[in-house]
């Protein structure tokens, strides 16, 4: 006898569908640098869980959040995300900077003055004993990231524009912002969005 659908589950009428999908996408044999990011499902209809994120190139829609590789192969999606470190899945993403108000970083302009590829580095340590990088750099702009496995070091180097001098120079790049540019876009491939 199946399970009574919980009265609180906003999707129940279509839970066993979404539970099979995730089921036939977990059977695809995983590469081994995954992203996790948001993905909106284009409605238009009524509906409490649809939201307005006016960034996104389907502005209205159910927000999702989709496991990918980086070419955009799907392994998973969920409407919540789960501790994933404590499922030994190792994650590193941009986060605002309001996420991370307990940090007192350097300031744009003190990064500005140490010069493009300056960067500022924080760790701490939770009670499961994983580790957190909280890491903010200057490259053109300021961008703050966070991750359970990588850090600035190593580093390599890479162009930007330098707007004073007119042309591209090499600067310092850590390793949690190359490993970050390098396998994020999975998710936000075009052929995931079309529906």
């Amino acid at each position: 006898m199946d399970p009574k659908p919980d009265p609180n589950d906003k999707l129940s009428k279509v839970r066993p569908l979404l539970e099979h999908l995730r089921s036939k996408f977990k059977e695809i044999p995983m590469t081994e640098y995954l992203c996790v990011d948001e993905q909106m499902v284009p409605f238009k209809g009524n509906s409490s869980m649809k939201q307005y994120i006016p960034k996104k190139p389907h502005k209205r829609g159910y927000k999702i959040f989709v496991l990918a590789d980086d070419i955009g192969m799907v392994y998973d999606f969920m409407l919540d995300v789960d501790h994933l470190a404590s499922r030994g899945i190792w994650c590193s993403g941009t986060v605002p900077q309001n996420r991370l108000q307990s940090l007192t970083f350097k300031s744009d302009k003190q990064l500005q003055a140490y010069g493009c590829g300056s960067h500022d580095e924080w760790e701490t340590v939770y009670e499961d004993g994983n580790k957190i990088t909280a890491l903010k750099w200057f490259g053109n702009k300021a961008v703050h990231l966070v991750s359970t496995f990588a850090t600035s070091f190593p580093f390599d180097k890479c162009t930007r524009f330098n707007r004073k001098m007119k042309e591209k120079v090499e600067v310092a790049r850590p390793f949690i912002v190359k490993d970050y540019n390098t396998y994020m876009g999975g998710v936000d491939q075009k052929n995931i969005t079309k529906g």
